[in-house]
């Protein structure tokens, strides 16, 4: 349980914690994919001009469409940056601002003009143009206008350039049919969305309690192996370290069990691999020579261990083991077990197994009919801690392990210790409460005691006056 909240917690801290990093980074320069100087009132075209014009004079004016194709840019790009350039060609009359501005309806390069309906949007950038010519690069970070583009494709009708000074002047700049047309560098980064690639598992260096499990992957991730004696797992080991070759140590397994298990790995960004279900077996514990006294104690149980039977998978193992460790009436310990049967039918018996070794080597103390879901262990022993586990039984063949419980005999010297703990505690109490209350009832049992001593007395003598004066009046 402990570590199955480890591993609960290990998940929960490794996706709170994990920024989100980038794999691939592109560096584009996009040209105009359509533009068209507008003459305003006239219905020629100028869409296969090599000049954009934007002009005003007493006679006409002028302004420009340009229109860009982002779709090269992948749809889950974060744009860094992009940066609008033109190249001025021609300068004539005094320096003016040119401004930007969305275009919010659809129009075509081969027919748009002066007398074309065109929706224009909020601006988005601007620029200061004088009768210097070469590229003129837009100060503004188009980012968010691209962004803008490539998640709603319906929405990029391109920009509109016009300058809305009163005065004479004439620019021009060089169209998508010149070698100097409308260009749009974009800088932008891919969010990893990549599961590591696992490779290569294996594993070796398998004994009777442990096992290590090895693999790669194709980038740096985290290395986690989630296991247990069932497709289930239960278990987590491993750690957080990014690297592409993977090790990780399972210990404080059962001897001669078959475990499940799967590998875990996780890159920086967050995006897990898991690999398909495995098994390996441990080891069996090679059997020690025994000394006599040993052997005595065994031969008056049974010398049966758990890794003398073939386990058989389909045998529905019983659930639900409880153990309780209690006093018989000669006052001698005891473990009482008890359990869920199995619920499979057929079942011919249960075996009861116990260890004292820390799960490591079971031995067969007990085995009752398959209507029996209790069993009583009388051979315990005070100080010692007891493992138990019980098996159901078809033929020859056994089922997996039911739960494993553990129990610990208390020694007797601490009962004792407890009872003379509840003498002395009594004799206090005895001290502090009840003297002083005898104390107190026998001083006032003596001073009663006078006063009726003294009240005799005095009616005594009160008798003898009155005889007296009695007689002497006779």
């Amino acid at each position: 349980m402990k570590k199955l909240v480890s591993y609960l917690i290990i998940i929960i801290s490794i996706y709170s914690i994990s920024p989100l990093s980038v794999y691939a980074q592109g560096d584009v320069s996009i040209s105009a994919s359509s533009d068209s100087t507008i003459v305003k009132d006239s219905s020629e075209n100028f869409g296969s001009s090599s000049s954009l014009i934007c002009s005003n004079s007493e006679d006409s004016s002028s302004f420009f469409l340009v229109q860009f194709d982002v779709r090269s840019i992948p749809s889950n790009a974060v744009i860094e940056s992009a940066q609008l350039s033109l190249t001025q060609t021609s300068a004539e009359g005094e320096d003016v601002t040119l401004s930007v501005s969305k275009v919010n309806s659809s129009w075509e390069e081969v027919s748009v003009n002066g007398v074309t309906a065109i929706s224009i949007g909020h601006g988005v950038g601007g620029m200061n143009l004088n009768s210097s010519n070469g590229v003129k690069t837009f100060a503004t970070d188009f980012s968010e206008l691209v962004e803008t583009w490539i998640s709603n494709e319906d929405q990029n009708y391109g920009l509109y350039f016009e300058s809305t000074s009163d005065s004479d002047y004439s620019y021009e700049f060089g169209s998508k049919e010149s070698s100097n047309g409308p260009s749009m560098s974009i800088s932008y980064s891919t969010p990893d969305e990549a599961s590591p690639e696992i490779s290569d598992v294996s594993v070796s260096e398998v004994t009777e309690t442990s096992a290590q499990v090895t693999w790669t992957t194709d980038e740096e991730s985290t290395s986690y192996v989630e296991y247990g004696e069932t497709d289930q797992y239960g278990f987590l080991e491993g750690e957080d370290e990014l690297v592409k070759s993977h090790t990780v140590e399972l210990t404080s397994l059962k001897s001669n069990t078959t475990y499940h298990f799967i590998v875990k790995s996780d890159d920086e960004a967050g995006n897990e691999s898991l690999s398909d279900d495995s098994t390996f077996q441990t080891l069996a514990i090679e059997e020690e020579e025994e000394t006599e006294e040993e052997t005595e104690d065994v031969q008056e149980t049974t010398t049966k261990s758990k890794t003398d039977t073939i386990i058989e998978e389909s045998i529905s193992p019983p659930s639900d083991l409880t153990i309780k460790s209690e006093k018989n009436d000669d006052g001698d310990n005891i473990v009482n077990l008890s359990w869920e049967a199995s619920t499979d039918e057929g079942i011919d018996s249960y075996r009861i197994f116990r260890s004292e070794e820390n799960r490591i080597s079971y031995v067969l103390i007990g085995e009752v009919d398959s209507t029996e879901t209790n069993y009583t262990d009388e051979s315990v022993e005070e100080g010692k801690t007891y493992f138990y586990v019980v098996r159901s039984v078809v033929g020859e063949k056994e089922s997996r392990d039911s739960n494993e419980e553990v129990v610990t005999i208390y020694r007797s010297e601490f009962e004792e210790e407890l009872h003379t703990m509840n003498f002395w505690k009594g004799f206090l109490i005895f001290n502090v409460f009840f003297l002083p209350i005898f104390g107190l009832w026998y001083l006032w049992y003596k001073k009663r005691g006078k006063k009726k001593k003294s009240k005799s007395k005095n009616t005594k003598k009160s008798k003898n006056k009155r005889k007296l004066k009695k007689e002497k009046k006779t």
